[in-house]
């Protein structure tokens, strides 16, 4: 006669099963063929696992991988009720930050640790600035572009303080080219002192694309000092290497100041032949 399991007997059994360990559990469903085990925990499914000595935890790894609904069912898995697990509570902390910190923080890595403008960008990066900039205020946002200006901005004012600095100052310019994985620099600094200290300021680096011809370099290096508000007369010296296209740029800036000069001296005469003629008619 079929006896049938109430509901009180069936969860009786279930809290008994569950007491048990995994070990106890899992030696239900290994089957032994003298010292050798196997699978049995399915007989459908043809489980080939076979050991030539039993090890228990080995056995409730495969139970669990490949077998895990029946795993769930005989009590080798934990249930995870994942409606039950609490949401992890950030604390709020007060940290002194404003938008032009921020700013300054995010420029700082571009321009100190030559890290890429598009690095603001990056998943990661955005996961930091945007709780950052939710922090300081809405409608605060950072990327690439939004990067770009400030870096812009920020390069724009040092290069207005090193102009200051440079104003009716002799100043020794110094030039030097470099070559790496066919890209082509060069770097014009400039020397000069303040309160009897001699300080250098690098004035730009300029990656050359075309042939780096005498009249070329001169171009890139008027262009460069006139940029900061310099002329030719400011220029005390000039110091090169050895290459021939550089000497020879050297040499066309000193024929345009030797140029310039001529042009003011023959405005001075024409000036000073003006005041005589204006003085006669007098």
């Amino acid at each position: 006669m079929a006896t049938k399991i109430s509901g009180s007997n069936g969860n009786a059994n279930k809290r008994a099963r569950s007491a048990r360990t995994f070990t106890e559990i899992a030696k239900d469903y290994i089957g032994l063929d003298g010292e050798e085990a196997f699978c049995k925990i399915d007989p459908t499914s043809e489980c080939k696992l076979r050991q030539p000595k039993l090890d228990v935890g080995n056995f409730i790894r495969h139970f669990r991988s490949q077998h895990p609904e029946l795993s769930t069912e005989y009590g080798l898995l934990k249930e995870f009720d994942s409606s039950a697990k609490k949401a992890r509570l950030i604390p709020k902390r007060l940290v002194p930050v404003d938008h032009q910190l921020l700013v300054e923080y995010v420029i700082k890595m571009i321009a100190n640790r030559n890290l890429p403008i598009s690095f603001v960008d990056w998943d990661e990066t955005k996961l930091l600035l945007d709780r950052l900039s939710e922090a300081v205020g809405p409608g605060i946002s950072f990327n690439g572009k939004i990067a770009k200006n400030h870096l812009q901005a920020a390069a724009g004012k040092v290069k207005s303080a090193i102009a200051d600095e440079m104003k009716n100052k002799l100043i020794s310019i110094k030039l030097d080219s470099a070559s790496r994985h066919n890209r082509h620099v060069l770097c014009i600094n400039a020397q000069y002192c303040i309160r009897d200290e001699i300080v250098i300021r690098t004035l730009g680096i300029l990656e050359i694309k075309e042939s780096q011809t005498a009249n070329l370099l001169k171009q890139k290096i008027m262009n460069t000092l006139t940029s900061y508000g310099m002329t030719l007369d400011q220029v005390f010296s000039m110091v090169v290497d050895n290459g021939a296209n550089m000497l020879a740029a050297v040499r066309k800036l000193k024929e345009e100041l030797v140029m310039l000069s001529l042009r003011e001296d023959d405005d001075s005469e024409k000036n000073f032949e003006s005041n005589d003629t204006l003085t006669a008619s007098l």
